[in-house]
């Protein structure tokens, strides 16, 4: 066998390999999006269908109208926009003063603000509890805001991206008479697109998914988010487990699209910080 073959013979091998684990990552979901159609009678048939025999739409019409979902669907739809806009502008701009800007004690500072990562989330949950209740945010969403809007990672991954631009683009912005506020708008925030749409994703999705904080700091229903709604709404409906499918395929919907169309800067930023980084 030529060395042309046995690569050939190798290609195909990896290729099955991955082609079967990643089926065994998505039979779950699409189990879920399955179930989701079925009467509840026909859930625990055996052999599994996946292709339903007979089609129910109406286990997505009873999640949206006669259940509180739609409004734990807008709660974390404020919720995670709201956390995604005050974590672009302030890592983006923490990002930029740690890269591009020179002042004492930068890298001391930089230093303990990424020791910060090491702290577990679970630690900081009894004081954010106490605080907020101490100040009057606890049961409201400026508990799970606020905390959101700062993050050590978007940070370091946004500096890592301005670390790259050569600092000959500030130097000419300085001499063409730009301030740094013209200078971070107009010429170094174009140019870093791709990383910014990587942390807004991962800040929506981290924001959409938490369910241990608004579990602590969320008291009241109406306020609920889509984990702790999801759960609440399990409970209600008992064992009628196509209309839990329902509104479990409906809570994964926002972040599915939202990969699907940002994949392209997410694996572009991730390259590029890898490497120049």
């Amino acid at each position: 066998m030529s060395l042309k073959q046995r690569k050939l013979c190798v290609r195909i091998l990896v290729t099955a390999v991955v082609a079967v684990l990643a089926f065994i990552f998505i039979f779950p979901f699409l189990w879920m999006l399955s179930t989701s159609f079925k009467f509840e009678t026909a859930v625990f048939d055996y052999p599994f269908r996946f292709i339903p025999e007979e089609w129910n739409f109406g286990t997505y019409k009873r999640v949206f109208r006669d259940s509180q979902f739609p409004i734990f669907y807008r709660n974390s739809l404020i919720i995670a926009v709201c956390s995604v806009c005050g974590n672009m502008c302030l890592s983006s701009t923490a990002a930029y003063a740690f890269a591009r800007l020179r002042f004492r004690g930068r890298n001391a500072i930089f230093a303990l603000y990424m020791m910060t990562l090491m702290i577990p989330v679970q630690v900081l949950l009894l004081p954010k509890y106490v605080i907020f209740q101490k100040i009057g945010l606890y049961d409201h969403w400026a508990a799970l805001i606020l905390p959101a809007m700062i993050s050590p990672f978007a940070t370091f991954f946004l500096r890592q991206s301005y670390m790259s631009i050569p600092m000959e683009l500030t130097e000419a912005g300085r001499m063409d008479g730009a301030g740094q506020w013209h200078i971070y708008l107009r010429l170094i925030l174009p140019l870093v697109k791709g990383p910014i749409m990587t942390v807004a994703v991962l800040a929506f999705i981290d924001s959409w998914n938490d369910y241990m904080q608004p579990a602590i700091l969320l008291r009241t229903v109406t306020k609920y988010t889509v984990p702790i709604g999801l759960e609440w709404f399990s409970s209600s409906v008992s064992t009628d487990y196509s209309q839990i499918m329902a509104a479990t395929v409906v809570s994964v919907l926002p972040i599915l699209i939202a990969f699907i169309l940002t994949q392209k800067y997410y694996i572009e930023s991730i390259a590029a910080v890898g490497v120049k980084g």
